[in-house]
């Protein structure tokens, strides 16, 4: 990706992407699978991005909230009693395939994608490797994706978050690592404000500041912090 003036990343390149060619960015009608990661600090409108870009192919999506609790089967699915009978579940990620497979595309968007356990990323590697994921719920019945089918996997994280878990290498491996989308400026915060509530643009202001005042101390009071947790 190519680094842009505000918001670093260009909302009509990324809707370009559905293969990923000799990394570049090439939209085929063929099937396959992409994997995106966005990362930056809180706020920045990472999950924003990933879901206005799901909507401009006019696609379902379907969020993942990355933690360490996070269990292979809350993502591919699981049994669950239902009027005295089990019942298959299907979670996200067999949901999305499904999606593709019926529409042509679908979209997964994972919060703080390195909050997930290593353990735990071994489907989304497979799906993104293989195009398939084999549901461990059901004796390792293999969901495939249609060779004619495209799904797009965007991770969003925060790299100075303490206590996260490392990528897989092979799995990161998987994913195009865009450029670090930072805050935008004051000037465009009170446009986005504006464009966003329809306030005044003195209200709009007002509020601005205040946000960026909050947004200050906390990036003090973390930095604080990950000092003494490096010290004990």
């Amino acid at each position: 990706f190519e680094k842009k003036d505000e918001f670093s990343i260009d909302l009509n390149e990324l809707a370009k992407i559905m293969i990923i060619k000799e990394k570049s960015f090439v939209f085929e009608r063929r099937g396959g699978k992409v994997g995106i990661l966005l990362h930056g600090p809180p706020g920045t409108g990472k999950t924003l991005l990933a879901t206005s870009l799901a909507k401009e192919f006019n696609s379902s999506y379907f969020i993942i909230d990355g933690s360490p609790d996070l269990d292979r089967r809350d993502i591919e699915g699981n049994w669950e009693l239902f009027n005295g009978d089990t019942k298959f579940n299907h979670g996200p990620l067999t949901r999305a395939i499904e999606d593709a497979n019926s529409n042509g595309i679908s979209f997964i968007v994972i919060n703080e994608i390195n909050a997930i356990r290593e353990s735990e990323q071994i489907s989304l590697n497979s799906l993104l490797s293989e195009s398939h994921i084999n549901l461990i719920s059901k004796g390792f019945e293999r969901y495939s994706l249609k060779d004619t089918s495209k799904l797009v996997i965007i991770g969003t994280m925060n790299k100075g978050v303490l206590g996260i878990n490392k990528l897989q290498e092979a799995f990161e491996d998987r994913f195009l690592v865009c450029p670090e989308i930072t805050y935008p400026t004051k000037q465009k915060e009170i446009e986005i404000a504006v464009k966003l509530s329809g306030c005044k643009k003195m209200v709009a202001e007002t509020v601005v500041d205040a946000a960026r005042q909050i947004r200050k101390q906390a990036i003090k009071d973390f930095s604080i912090t990950k000092i003494f947790s490096m010290l004990y």
